[in-house]
């Protein structure tokens, strides 16, 4: 029977491992966990759970504290997570099995959803990995995993996780924009041309919600991104987010249409383009990119994360709000309940059909 190990690295977790190591009963069958120098219940709580806890001296590298967990493991296949994520689904087990067995030789991505107050956003990273290919992590932050020298080749397994660690209240109780933004500028000085590096610092600004400092990453980022980055058309699209924050959408609108056919089918890039139109009055060019959006499936991981909003309720509730500008009643109504039936709780579509029923 296949054996499969959790692995994971720790500190001062108490708050959010409990949910973590309540997902997996039933789906590992051992539990190895590093503990980087918690000071509160974290280690207790792992070994309540049955985890083999090693502790690690902290050293500004998460790939070494990540190598520790995998030497850990006795399984035939290791399970990745951090202690803000939780698996949702049923047959979790059943669905890594499967991959294993028809994917002896490859890692698993699982698809992350970051719960968000805008809806979720969703990205694929490589988390279940054979130990047969001795694998290993490379990089002290945002580090990935390697066959060997490789990058471990992967395809998707089927699982989602749920993270919640970019919570409002989850940032503000960890601090993790300071820490995050330590790491990131440490290495930079080291490597001041890294495209990654400033596009992760950028990343971290942006959560910060410092949209100046977040612009200036991102455009040091985009200097020297490579063309076949897998970043880049997030990197694009967030350049773009903040300059809409800056009130600059026209210079916006500018960039995105220079790289906008070589990412037409990201519904993220296809809204941002059509919100910029709106925002600098290219109302037709706001109708056909919002009306795409609708006709455009989840982009599989490709470019990176990508906000369920862009294909859904998003471009419903803009389209509607066009109609109502251009004094068409009865589409924007129509539209506004397009949007609420992707998103019922979707307040600025409640407000619309409210405010069209005071003016009929």
């Amino acid at each position: 029977m296949m054996k499969i190990s959790l692995c994971m690295i720790v500190r001062d977790e108490e708050a959010d491992l409990p949910a973590c190591l309540e997902s997996v009963k039933g789906v590992v069958d051992e539990i190895c966990v590093v503990d980087t120098g918690s000071t509160d219940r974290t280690v207790a709580i792992a070994e309540e759970f049955g985890a083999r806890v090693e502790h690690f001296t902290w050293c500004d590298d998460f790939s070494a504290a990540r190598n520790v967990s995998l030497a850990m493991a006795q399984g035939d296949w290791i399970l990745v997570l951090d202690a803000d994520e939780t698996l949702e689904q049923a047959d979790v087990r059943q669905s890594l099995i499967d991959f294993a067995t028809r994917h002896p030789q490859l890692g698993g991505q699982v698809t992350i959803v970051d719960r968000q107050e805008q809806g979720d956003l969703r990205s694929r990273v490589t988390r279940f990995l054979p130990t047969s290919k001795k694998p290993n992590y490379r990089g002290r932050f945002h580090e990935q995993p390697h066959f060997g020298d490789s990058l471990a080749p992967a395809q998707h397994t089927g699982v989602e996780l749920v993270h919640h660690g970019y919570t409002k209240e989850s940032i503000a109780n960890k601090d993790k924009v300071a820490r995050n933004r330590h790491f990131l500028s440490a290495m930079i000085e080291v490597d001041p041309e890294d495209s990654y590096l400033h596009y992760q610092l950028g990343r971290t600004y942006l959560v910060g919600e410092d949209f100046d400092a977040a612009l200036d990453s991102f455009t040091s980022a985009l200097d020297n991104v490579p063309l076949d980055a897998p970043y880049l058309p997030l990197l694009v699209e967030l350049t773009g987010h903040c300059l809409r924050k800056l009130d600059r959408s026209l210079e916006a609108l500018d960039l995105l249409q220079q790289v906008a056919p070589a990412f037409a089918d990201r519904p993220d890039t296809c809204y941002l383009e059509a919100l910029l139109a709106f925002d600098v009055g290219k109302l037709e060019l706001a109708e056909s990119r919002f009306q795409r959006c609708l006709t455009l499936e989840e982009p599989d991981g490709v470019g990176g994360s990508s906000a369920t909003l862009a294909r859904t309720w998003g471009p419903a509730y803009h389209l509607a709000v066009l109609r109502e500008v251009l004094e068409m009643p009865e589409e924007a109504r129509a539209w506004y309940e397009r949007a609420l039936e992707f998103k019922p709780d979707h307040s600025e579509s409640r407000e619309g059909l409210a405010r069209l029923a005071c003016s009929a």
